[in-house]
């Protein structure tokens, strides 16, 4: 036998309605669905789950397309935000106006003067962007030599660094030098042999 719930006027079933009121305060019956969940019908702006249009500016969080990138720790919208690191990127790759940096300390732009740069500076930034060939060997997993030097360079050729690392059951416990050195002279060759010496 179907229930009925009596309201004022009518008789609504139960089983798969709800009860609304209208914006004049009249009772209107709402659909469900075969779960329970009230239907519901989107008619502008697509269907259920669609997309929502926000306007340009509208959201002060998110900012506008034509705000102003930020490169500083200052406040700004989002597109701001990410305008601002846009442009420092692109300064890191030389694209726009170059990123100065002044050893003395000085935020006056552009700086001016000279850097003094040494050949181990060099080598070091080589070594750092991965432009040398690179030798590892292994003892009972974990690396014990490694060793870097200029591609094409003979493993019996005066001209590697090379490092020698000991590990411990808690990891890397101490890594020593041949030669006491970072100097590129040492053969990859001789890096276990008894002349060489590490600290």
């Amino acid at each position: 036998m179907r229930q009925y719930r009596h309201t004022e006027d009518a008789q609504v079933p139960l089983g798969n309605v709800a009860l609304g009121r209208t914006a004049a305060g009249l009772l209107q019956a709402l659909t469900l669905d075969g779960a329970g969940n009230l239907d519901v019908n989107v008619v502008a702006g697509g269907g259920v789950g669609g997309a929502v249009t926000v306007a340009d500016a509208a959201d002060v969080c998110q900012g506008a397309l034509a705000d102003a990138g930020v490169v500083t720790d200052a406040g700004g919208s989002l597109s701001a935000k990410l305008r601002g690191l846009i442009t420092i990127l692109l300064r890191g790759f030389a694209l726009l106006t170059p990123i100065r940096v002044d050893p003395t300390g000085s935020t006056s732009q552009p700086v001016t003067g000279t850097v003094a740069v040494t050949s181990t500076d060099l080598a070091n930034l080589t070594l750092a962007l991965n432009l040398y060939t690179q030798k590892i060997e292994y003892s009972a997993g974990n690396p014990l030599y490694m060793g870097w030097a200029a591609p094409g360079t003979a493993v019996g050729t005066a001209a590697w660094r090379i490092c020698k690392l000991t590990f411990s059951a808690d990891g890397l416990t101490d890594r020593q030098w041949a030669g006491g050195s970072l100097a590129f002279a040492t053969k990859w060759d001789d890096r276990a042999a008894g002349g060489t010496t590490y600290s």
